[in-house]
């Protein structure tokens, strides 16, 4: 018993309610197109630019600017739906 208070579940109610937030958006992750994902990563955990991003991926900027609009509205849906 001792062990799992020092796990995940030690911050009580919060700590459940980030769990299952996060699993709900790992969930919506999984729904977008992997090149969306790609664009959504190098831009949000990386902090490339828009710019940068579409050199990398060799596509063309506005490709990449609609990758990140169309994961960006897939994402507030989710959460909206979540929230009602």
């Amino acid at each position: 018993m001792q062990r799992l208070a020092r796990g995940a579940f030690a911050g009580g109610q919060d700590a459940c309610a980030d769990m299952v937030e996060r699993i709900g958006m790992t969930t919506e992750m999984a729904r977008i197109s992997a090149q969306q994902r790609r664009v959504l990563w190098l831009a949000y955990h990386v902090d490339f630019t828009q710019p940068e991003i579409a050199r990398l991926l060799d596509l063309p900027l506005g490709t990449v600017k609609s990758h990140s609009r169309r994961a960006l509205r897939a994402m507030a849906r989710a959460i909206d739906r979540a929230e009602n």
